[in-house]
């Protein structure tokens, strides 16, 4: 192979393109990389006629490479091609270092064009098949929400016989992190060992978890690619590097990554906190909505402490209060004053202290993810902190609510 790096735990090769050609796991002996030669990276431009045309690295005939020492790689592409054939003065340097049985990469854009650079999908560590001969046992760890397992991820991450919706494919799952992805992690568990890809980012950038079925000739030439979309914006003459990502392979199971993800956060998130007593033993905690969004009381201030008590015949020692603030639930946020239709300010602060002298515990339902238009906040502070597409519109958060 053209470019090549390995240590007791792992063996990892390069083609000429700059994509990934071997991935070995040294524990297992087992060979990660099935369909060889898929994008190590991809870069979305934004031409004034063609908004996001794309650039492909395995499209790239110029690449250079060096090696600083027998642990570290820089892959160096000077200048690119589009997926329409045009050139395009934007170079992408990849730094990888071995690390035991991780291996840090970090890449670096120089966009000395006209054009912006909207989207940097890295690492796209592709051409993935199972990690094992028995497929019921080869699953995917995918943290949307709570998190998702998906066994035999090569037939059940996406149909690949689904119709195109738009024009596009249904072959991926893509979440965003900080959203609806909780963790910026993602793993591959088998026989053949357990494969990690992470995104060490403490600067809450937004990210998109990115885990794709490739489509071969037939069903048995289908690979996965795991990695992640990045957002830099990289304006004409500007450059922009990437936190750090850490791909690792291994023979434990997916707990050694969920230790490894955990690390990680340890080191910029305070997880140390004790908790009280009563969360550590809480069972449940009784939801109430007291006032709708469209205006209908449910329940009053005052009658807080009655909420508490009827929850308490049940077992249940914590009342959480949705919709206790002025506008409602889910509206006017993140305008949280108290309600002058449940009772006021001095209501609610008694309603709350009734529940504390009968030995419960009270939890006041906040978001600070939505903004409201109607809100005050978002009057003054909205235009500067809502998030917007690549032509500057915002991000509407449509759902429905009883």
């Amino acid at each position: 192979m053209p470019f090549r790096l390995d240590n007791p735990h792992l063996a990892l090769a390069l083609d000429e393109h700059g994509c990934l050609a071997s991935l070995v796991n040294r524990h297992t002996g087992r060979e990660y990389v099935t369909a060889p030669g898929q994008d190590l990276w991809r870069l979305i431009c934004r031409r004034p006629e063609d908004p996001e045309t794309p650039v492909h690295a395995a499209a790239q005939c110029e690449v250079r490479a060096s090696n600083p020492d027998e642990t570290r790689l820089t892959v160096h592409w000077p200048r690119l091609t589009d997926a329409d054939g045009r050139a395009l003065d934007v170079s992408v340097t990849v730094d990888i270092a071995l690390r035991g049985e991780e291996v840090e990469l970090t890449a670096s854009l120089d966009n000395r064009d006209r054009f912006t650079l909207t989207e940097f999908w890295f690492p796209m560590i592709g051409g993935l098949g199972n990690l094992g001969a028995d497929a019921a046992r080869c699953f995917l760890l995918y943290p949307e929400s709570g998190g998702r397992r998906i066994r035999d991820p090569l037939r059940n991450l996406a149909d690949r016989n689904a119709q195109p919706v738009r024009g596009v494919r249904p072959h991926f799952l893509r979440h965003f992190y900080p959203g609806a992805a909780s963790m910026q992690w993602l793993g591959l568990y088998g026989e053949g060992g357990g494969l990690y890809v992470g995104s060490h980012d403490a600067t809450l950038q937004t990210t998109a978890l990115n885990a794709m079925l490739n489509l071969g000739a037939s069903a048995a030439g289908d690979s996965l690619s795991l990695g992640f979309i990045k957002y830099p914006f990289v304006e004409p003459g500007a450059g922009w590097r990437s936190e750090p990502f850490v791909l690792a392979v291994h023979a434990g199971d997916w707990h050694t990554d969920a230790r490894r993800y955990r690390a990680f956060t340890d080191t910029w998130q305070n997880h140390r906190h004790e908790r009280p007593g009563w969360v550590r033993d809480m069972p449940a905690m009784h939801d109430v909505v007291m006032l709708h969004q469209y205006g209908r009381v449910n329940y009053r201030y005052d009658q807080i402490a009655d909420i508490a008590e009827a929850a308490a015949t049940g077992g249940i020692h914590a009342v959480k209060l949705t919709g206790w603030s002025h506008g409602g639930h889910d509206n006017l946020y993140p305008d949280f004053q108290p309600s002058e239709a449940l009772g006021g300010e001095a209501a609610l602060r008694a309603g709350l202290q009734g529940v504390r002298a009968g030995g419960g515990q009270s939890v006041l339902y906040f978001h600070f993810v939505q903004m409201s238009p109607n809100s005050e906040f978002y009057r003054r502070h909205g235009e500067y902190c809502a998030l917007k597409d690549a032509d500057g519109n915002p991000f509407i958060d449509l759902f429905t609510w009883p």
